[in-house]
């Protein structure tokens, strides 16, 4: 499919990243490239500027790219390997205070995927901290940061307890904090999307199997290698792939010590195979890379994760910004349940569950918070009535 220049030179940036024995496709598209700047902010959106910096670098395609653009995109990747440290200093501060708390939490994602997959914690652009919390245990690590100076800063008006059991909030599965001091965010997540395993049943399992992995020095228990790459895989099939970084994640993977049949059998264990495929689809349709065997096998045998991955791919290369279509929606709808019935289901959800905006609107009492069902369709047809009398 034919792009314009920085889009190409962005997704042969991913290609390179994830296989950078040859160059020459990288350097071939930097000669198309006219505007740098696009370029960076490209890299920006999709938190692939340590990419970019690595190609500036190892490559002569720095020859081409002006000397303020190599300036700034060496700034802003020291800043961020700086923070990145920050980063890794405050998980293993968190392990520890949940750790002597009784609190069972498993840091995903962030640095411990830089780790893994680019053998160095300042590699991966991150913008928070991400814990695994166990649904019992998450209120303990909220009150914990609370008294630790933390701010929560998503929910903070509607009752923990709420939240927690049975919340009807859509993608209320999550508490969501900010150190000032720092300003690194912390996400708790102790429920998961898709899938239609008891959520207390997959953390178990999850916790039973991680696997101790060194970070700066100190080792930290965390996800088994291909509970890793499972996760990652859901995650990235919910949001769309929207980002490239996820991507290149996932690629690197692809190069480490992974039992991908472990990782499809315990995929097909939480009905989430059609986001693990589709996703594995998605990589290597953008990246570009090889898929292991298996995988290969299972794609072929089920040809619709293929053709969904290239619609969107071409999808992403003509938007990168995705500026035209909200892709999560559709991908979560489609992928992060096995079947059609858990597919309807998530339908449903993704239409009716109320959003926080729908909480802003209109003030109830916990106890009537299942009215929030009716509140959301009202609010949406009092926007859409106001928007066409505007525009009459």
């Amino acid at each position: 499919m034919r792009t314009d220049p920085e889009t190409d030179f962005l997704f042969r940036l991913l290609s390179f990243a994830s296989s950078p024995d040859d160059p020459r496709c990288l350097v071939k598209a930097a000669l198309e490239v006219t505007d740098w700047t696009r370029v960076v902010d490209l890299a920006r959106h999709h938190s692939l500027i340590s990419q970019l910096h690595t190609a500036f670098t190892t490559v002569r395609a720095s020859d081409l790219a002006p000397v303020e653009v190599r300036r700034r995109v060496n700034s802003l990747h020291r800043q961020n390997a700086m923070r990145n440290l920050r980063c890794v200093h405050r998980l293993h501060t968190l392990h520890g205070e949940f750790d002597d708390e009784g609190i069972r939490a498993i840091p995903y994602k962030g640095p411990v995927v830089a780790e893994f997959a680019y053998d160095d914690p300042g590699l991966r652009w991150y913008g928070d901290l991400d814990f695994l919390v166990a649904k019992e245990d998450v209120l303990d690590a909220r009150r914990l940061l609370l008294e630790l100076g933390y701010e929560q800063t998503n929910y903070s008006d509607v009752r923990p307890e709420t939240l927690v059991d049975g919340t009807v909030f859509r993608w209320g599965k999550e508490f969501r904090f900010l150190n000032h001091d720092d300003q690194i965010p912390i996400e708790l997540r102790f429920e998961f999307i898709g899938g239609s395993r008891p959520d207390a049943t997959i953390f178990d399992e999850l916790w039973a199997r991680r696997t101790p992995l060194s970070l700066t020095g100190r080792t930290v228990p965390v996800l088994s290698p291909e509970d890793r790459a499972m996760l990652l895989l859901v995650h990235g099939t919910k949001h769309g792939w929207r980002r490239l970084s996820w991507v290149c994640d996932v690629a690197l993977l692809l190069q480490r010590d992974v039992a991908w049949e472990t990782v499809l059998a315990r995929a097909d264990r939480y009905d989430w195979r059609s986001a693990v495929l589709f996703g594995l689809a998605v990589v290597a349709r953008l990246a570009e890379v090889r898929l292991p065997t298996a995988v290969e096998r299972e794609l072929e045998e089920h040809p619709q994760y293929g053709l969904s991955a290239s619609l969107l791919a071409s999808f992403l290369r003509r938007d990168p910004l995705c500026t035209s279509l909200r892709l999560e929606p559709i991908a979560t709808v489609l992928f992060s349940n096995d079947g059609l019935v858990g597919s309807a289901l998530e339908l449903v959800d993704v239409v009716f569950s109320p959003r926080k905006v729908d909480f802003e609107s209109m003030s109830l009492n916990p106890s009537l918070y299942p009215l929030y069902y009716l509140v959301r369709p009202y609010r949406i047809g009092r926007d859409l009535v106001g928007r066409l009398f505007d525009r009459g």
